[in-house]
């Protein structure tokens, strides 16, 4: 029976498609096409929804930034925002050596100093000056520091838990040597942190792949609060371009750490030799107190060890 329908309808088709005009379709012949036809239309879109069910390859990276990003836009999406400073998020930079520390005041550059702490607003981007960098007398490096977020140490204690901005000798010397530094310093999620004290400046960054994304990297261990990026770009020689080189010179404040022994002691500002804002009064309440630690990438030819072989260091909290 089925296969003199077949047969059948095989003629039919071909007198259609010959263009024969004698060929009359009984009612029983023209249910016969629109039913075969129903059943392919159905079975090509059941293919096509198999096909469109496949999940899409993951991608490798940071769900909202990626690393080609330019500094500025990973904290501020794209627009309308307001850019009214809130609150001067404390840092400390710490580098080998006697290497010291400045940022620019609009006309040149603070005196360089080691150790260097000062005030920063979160989303904003603040190239600073590196110099007295050991076994490279009279280099300079200007790299940039973008804060993605603010700690909450307790009220009355926030000296006493900058940001740590550590700069190691071999991110120094990698970036006079051309290569690009990139680190990401994250706070660090209280329930899967190691209890392994150490102290600030003695902190060990954990290298990962060139092609591995950083900030993805240092999400998985908590929340990425600040990115470096140290290079060997120098600073331009006209003075229209200075603007642009130092991302419009956002405000900060110069800050001193409190000295030794003076625990819960909050210590006054720096007098600025500048016209910066020096804002102090308006440090919040805390509602957590965290631990950061740095993770760093090289682009350089050579690859590093992936993270997950190396040593995983902690901070210990600052007294």
């Amino acid at each position: 029976m089925a296969s003199r329908i077949m047969i059948r309808l095989k003629r039919t088709l071909q007198a259609l498609h010959a263009g024969d005009q004698a060929v009359r379709m009984t009612s029983w012949s023209k249910a016969l096409v629109a039913l075969l036809s129903t059943l392919l239309i159905g079975s090509l879109a059941s293919q096509v929804i198999a096909q469109g069910a496949r999940p899409l390859p993951m991608q490798q990276g940071h769900r909202l930034y990626n690393p080609s990003m330019p500094p500025g836009n990973i904290y501020y999406p794209p627009g309308p925002v307001n850019h009214t400073p809130e609150y001067f998020q404390p840092v400390a930079f710490s580098g080998p050596g006697k290497v010291q520390f400045s940022m620019p005041t609009g006309d040149g550059f603070q005196e360089s100093q080691p150790e260097l702490m000062v005030g920063l607003n979160v989303g904003r981007v603040y190239r600073f000056r590196v110099t007295n960098i050991p076994f490279h007398p009279g280099a300079e490096l200007y790299p940039t520091v973008e804060l993605l977020g603010r700690t909450f140490p307790p009220a009355g204690a926030e000296l006493r838990h900058p940001i740590p901005l550590n700069l190691s000798e071999t991110d120094l010397a990698n970036a006079l040597g051309g290569l690009m530094v990139t680190r990401v310093v994250y706070l660090e999620d209280p329930q899967s942190a190691f209890p392994l004290a150490v102290e600030r400046k003695d902190a060990t960054p954990i290298d990962v792949p060139t092609g591995q994304d950083l900030l993805a990297t240092a999400d998985t261990y908590g929340r990425p609060i600040a990115v470096i990026r140290i290079g060997s770009l120098a600073p331009p020689t006209s003075p229209v371009l200075m603007g642009q080189f130092y991302f419009g010179y956002p405000n900060w404040i110069p800050l001193q750490a409190p000295a030794t022994g003076a625990a819960g002691a909050e210590p006054e500002p720096v007098s600025a030799s500048n016209t910066l804002p020096h804002r102090v009064g308006d440090l919040p309440t805390a509602v957590q107190v965290g631990y950061t630690a740095p993770v760093t990438r090289r682009r350089s030819p050579t690859v590093v060890q992936p993270a997950a072989s190396e040593p995983l260091y902690r901070l210990a909290d600052q007294k």
